[in-house]
């Protein structure tokens, strides 16, 4: 059994003229702002790229709900572990290691 899709090519080179403006985008950011901002920016933008991959080019608009589910519970679980431990590093000292500073 072989599926076929109809590909809409006008569109797909939309889809990636928008991931490449926001890759420019973020690299502009960093080239002029720098520093924490840039780094926000750029991760604010690594989302919306992120959203747009899942949603367009790995189909997961046409994937059941529980599929999408079970996707946005794992990315839950990520940014716990992201939060979590973002305090930690936060802190100059710990029981084992040392914060490196260059």
């Amino acid at each position: 059994m072989t599926i076929e899709a109809e590909v809409n090519v006008k569109k797909m080179f939309q889809v990636w003229a928008l991931l490449v403006t926001l890759i420019v985008l973020a690299l502009v950011t960093f080239l002029t702002v720098g520093g924490a901002v840039s780094a926000q920016v750029a991760l604010t933008l690594t989302v919306v790229e992120w959203v747009i991959v899942g949603g367009w080019f790995m189909h997961l608009n046409a994937e059941p709900k529980w599929v999408v589910l079970l996707l946005g519970l794992a990315v839950l679980c990520l940014v716990f572990l992201f939060a979590f431990s973002y305090f930690d590093v936060l802190n100059d000292t710990g029981v084992n290691w040392i914060r490196f500073n260059p």
